[in-house]
């Protein structure tokens, strides 16, 4: 179970009822009527992580988030997309998190997508191979939704910087 925080308010959401944010938790300034959008990739072997990031990331339509569940499958999505955001599990069975970055740092596609790292365990011996690597930034498992969301608003900068 995560704790989203939304005003004075907090909402336990248990993701195997719940798939959403609740409506009016806006990831990026905005008001009803806009639709602003970015392309998110999310890869970690944690289902529960993932569906937290998802619903954190959905909220009213504001981003198009697709998942992996290995890096193999995160692969075969940054092949084929172009993604705004990347939010990647250090710590996977197949090929990690660093290994997904060497990857996205060869390719032109992915030259636009900030990195964001993400980990239970971040000693400095990953950080230093993830900067080298390409990372934006990096957060420490467990992370509040109102945390993910600010570093996505400070890396993505403006809304003209989103593809959608």
């Amino acid at each position: 179970m995560f704790i989203l925080r939304r005003g004075r308010a907090e909402v336990a959401l248990v993701f195997a009822r719940i798939g959403r944010v609740p409506p009016g938790s806006c990831l990026l300034p905005c008001t009803r009527g806009d639709r602003v959008a970015f392309h998110a990739l999310i890869v970690d072997d944690s289902g529960a992580v993932r569906a937290f990031v998802r619903a954190s990331l959905e909220d009213a339509d504001f981003a198009r988030v697709q998942e992996a569940e290995t890096g193999f499958e995160a692969l075969r999505l940054l092949a084929s997309n172009a993604f705004d955001v990347v939010i990647v599990d250090i710590n996977m069975p197949d090929i990690n998190g660093l290994e997904l970055l060497a990857f996205m740092k060869k390719s032109p596609r992915q030259q636009g997508a900030q990195k964001i790292l993400i980990s239970t365990q971040m000693d400095g011996q990953d950080a230093k191979r993830g900067a080298e690597l390409g990372a934006d930034a990096f957060l420490k498992k467990p992370f509040e939704v109102d945390e993910l969301r600010e570093l996505i608003r400070r890396l993505l900068g403006s809304a003209e910087k989103v593809s959608g």
